[in-house]
């Protein structure tokens, strides 16, 4: 493992959609720098595979800095792919899991290409307190959804008895929302003609922890469910046709070496 103390600034981690990335994959691979490849999955990264080979890049940005920012970066259950210089680090975090580890003298964008234009399947589960929405994308088209709300009272002031009676009617409306929303999805995805390659759910979080806990379908999609969780203020069959471009960004950050 090298131990080279250098001084580097990092980009903050930002996202970018489709376009955006084909954009800076050309840029690296018209690099007249010498770049090395790096593709580690997520079972690499847990597993710090990432020891074995990081002497072969050549990079002079150490190890263990690297891993301090990678440890800073929540969700990283697709892996990542590394391109590395003699001047800067540049990791992309794909929306979808990368197959298999890849180390490569030059810059091997054809990985990463590859996986943003897989044709795949993606169903989407969008929650947030009265309303859901559920979707199945082909790529990046909206082919079959179901949407749906249910009045849930929101506050209440009294105290005593009044209290007591508004919490278990508000429970009980909570329930029935999610167990609604647990058999839509159900009724959609089992009804769909192919399989679904991956799961993406969005919405407000407890609301979400407390679907996946009630909702024992959902149990079947835990080999495809990606721990990312989609930005959805209002879930709507808008907020579903255009989804896409949330599902589909790969969020990258930068490390300058400035020394």
């Amino acid at each position: 493992m090298k131990n080279l103390t250098l001084e580097f600034k990092t980009d903050g981690l930002f996202s970018v959609g489709k376009t955006k990335l084909l954009g800076l994959l050309e840029e690296i691979s018209a690099s007249e720098l010498s770049t090395n490849t790096i593709y580690l999955t997520s079972e690499s990264i847990l597993t710090n595979k990432i020891d074995e080979i990081w002497d072969k890049s050549n990079c002079k940005i150490d190890l263990a800095n690297l891993q301090n920012i990678l440890d800073s970066i929540s969700n990283i259950d697709t892996g990542i792919a590394i391109f590395s210089d003699k001047t800067k680090v540049q990791i992309i975090i794909p929306p979808i899991p990368i197959p298999k580890d890849i180390f490569s003298t030059g810059a091997n964008v054809t990985g990463l290409i590859e996986l943003i234009q897989s044709d795949i399947s993606i169903g989407v589960i969008l929650v947030r307190l009265g309303h859901y929405a559920i979707g199945i994308l082909e790529n990046d088209t909206l082919v079959d959804s179901k949407t749906g709300s249910r009045y849930v009272k929101r506050s209440h002031r009294a105290g005593g008895s009044s209290q007591r009676r508004f919490e278990r009617s508000r429970e009980r409306l909570i329930k029935e929302m999610l167990d609604k929303t647990c058999e839509e999805t159900m009724n959609l995805f089992d009804n769909f003609g192919k399989n679904i390659n991956y799961l993406f759910m969005g919405g407000e979080k407890h609301t979400l922890q407390r679907f996946s806990k009630t909702c024992r379908y959902l149990s079947k999609l835990d080999t495809i469910k990606l721990n990312r969780v989609l930005k959805v203020e209002r879930p709507s069959r808008k907020t579903l046709t255009q989804i896409h471009r949330q599902v589909w960004n790969s969020r990258v950050i930068t490390i300058h070496h400035v020394g």
